[in-house]
């Protein structure tokens, strides 16, 4: 069954989307298989440059997955299985700027 993920961010900031234990920032427990990855930028003017990598909370680097800005009204829609391990790490998002955006997380 399908598990959705919801997170509203309104700040230039790094949030934690899943962490490394499993859990969303709800405390919902989770895999690492994501079926599809959608953040949308609701500000009317301002865009939003965005980094969704993967952290081991260690010191070494950081896979990202995706650096891009998302404009002003407009949505990404990441729709490709991802899987990653999630006891190793955690998905998390740095925004650039206090434009809103939702981002929604459907697992498999």
């Amino acid at each position: 069954m399908a598990t959705i993920t919801y997170e509203e961010i309104s700040s230039a900031t790094t949030t934690t989307l899943l962490a490394k234990d499993g859990s969303d920032s709800e405390g919902f427990l989770l895999s690492g298989d994501l079926d599809q990855i959608v953040i949308v930028n609701h500000h009317d003017s301002d865009s939003n440059t965005i980094k969704l990598y993967l952290d081991d909370g260690g010191a070494g680097g950081d896979p990202t997955l995706l650096e891009t800005v998302i404009p002003s009204r407009a949505s990404l829609v990441l729709d490709h299985n991802i899987y990653f391990d999630i006891n190793t790490y955690s998905l998390k998002l740095t925004t650039s700027s206090a434009a809103n955006l939702t981002v929604i997380i459907y697992t498999i």
